[in-house]
């Protein structure tokens, strides 16, 4: 999601770059910070479970 709001469009140059990465992550609620958080945390489990092997899905 990150990568696509700053790479819409293809950046001029690295000005454009930053400002894009800067706004894109001011735009990061704390909500989406907690999902994240919690699907680590699950994929953590699920790993132990299986003795330290995930397969990527």
């Amino acid at each position: 999601i990150l990568k696509n709001k700053i790479y819409h469009i293809l950046p001029e140059n690295a000005k454009i770059l930053k400002n894009r990465i800067r706004n894109a992550c001011a735009d990061i609620t704390s909500l989406m910070i907690s999902r994240v958080k919690e699907n680590f945390m699950r994929r953590i489990a699920l790993c132990l479970e299986e003795d330290g092997y995930i397969e990527h899905l």
